[in-house]
């Protein structure tokens, strides 16, 4: 009785088994006539698809392991089952893509997993399946990765640039074409410059010999010392002309060694230390306190002078001068 029993329990366990087996076969089926281009995802927000996307995913690791009965397996192939999940996976990624494309116009690096995704269907398109490429040309994907111009086309528009303009594209005027100017530059200087792309730019007016921002400073630098041998100072503050512009040079060398100007490279150690080897006042501090015992100094010298009278005349040829000019005007 114990043995009738026990098959009795195990034949409708079996039977509950297959029934429950029977209405996910049937809700799948109703699934797929609703979604024609998909298959239930395990990860779906939806509860009812979540299901049946489990149901399937258990299915095909049944199938891969060969544990399947060839009833089920004949049951599942009859509606065309996607025993792999690859071509399920695919189609549900080209919908965020799409998505995505409709609402943001482009697809970056920045977009992670779904950008690494789009670049390698780009390179494969042409060993897809038809139907694959199909809704990626629905969508235009190629568009959004064009082959990067020839260096011959972009030379061309520069060419055109300058027969318009008569002058160099800057960052404000024709950003691509700076930006590709500076990339020659850059190329240059690493030695990986093509020697007949060198001759047509130098030809076109692009100069690789010479550093211009460099030849400015090394220019202001002369002059700097040039002024400290003639006049035994540095700029000051309270000048005209040439001296006012040194100063204000020296100014700015003083804010990129602090960091305190803005979009500016710190100084390089070049710099520093010719500036440095002319004795350089890194503060305005340090600049005051020269110039205080500079004047202090002719003060003295000329009190010497007059035998010991502080008496300063206010006036040198009916104007008024400062103590340090007049002074100097005096002598």
């Amino acid at each position: 009785m114990a043995q009738i029993k026990y098959q009795e329990e195990s034949n409708l366990k079996e039977a509950a088994r297959k029934l429950k087996w029977q209405q996910h076969l049937s809700n799948l089926i109703l699934f797929r006539r609703e979604n024609y281009d998909k298959w239930p995802q395990y990860l779906s927000n939806d509860e009812s698809e979540k299901k049946l996307g489990i149901w399937c995913q258990l299915m095909r690791k049944n199938f891969k392991k060969g544990s399947l009965d060839e009833s089920i397996v004949s049951k599942l192939k009859e509606i065309g089952f996607n025993f792999h999940g690859t071509d399920d996976n695919w189609k549900v990624t080209f919908e965020k893509l799409k998505n995505h494309l409709e609402t943001n116009k482009c697809v970056c690096t920045k977009h992670g997993k779904l950008y690494i995704w789009a670049v390698s269907q780009h390179s494969r398109f042409h060993k897809l399946p038809l139907e694959k490429q199909q809704l990626l040309n629905s969508i235009k994907l190629l568009n959004y990765f064009k082959k990067p111009k020839k260096w011959s086309d972009r030379f061309a528009e520069f060419e055109k640039y300058l027969f318009i303009y008569k002058n160099i594209p800057t960052i404000t005027s024709n950003p691509q074409l700076y930006k590709w100017l500076k990339f020659q530059k850059i190329k240059y200087k690493q030695g990986k410059l093509n020697k007949d792309h060198k001759a047509l730019l130098i030809k076109a007016g692009i100069d690789f010999s010479t550093n211009k921002r460099q030849d400015i400073w090394n220019a202001k630098y002369e002059s700097l010392i040039t002024f400290k041998q003639l006049n035994h100072k540095m700029p000051g503050y309270f000048s005209e002309g040439e001296e006012k512009i040194l100063y204000l040079w020296c100014q700015t060398q003083r804010q990129v060694m602090a960091n305190t100007a803005s979009n500016r490279k710190g100084l390089s150690q070049e710099r520093i230390d010719k500036l440095n080897k002319i004795e350089f006042k890194w503060s305005l501090n340090q600049m005051f306190e020269e110039t205080w015992n500079n004047t202090f100094q002719k003060l003295a010298n000329y009190i010497q002078a007059q035998g010991g009278s502080t008496i300063i005349p206010t006036k040198i040829n009916g104007k008024h001068h400062g103590c340090i000019s007049g002074l100097e005007s005096k002598k």
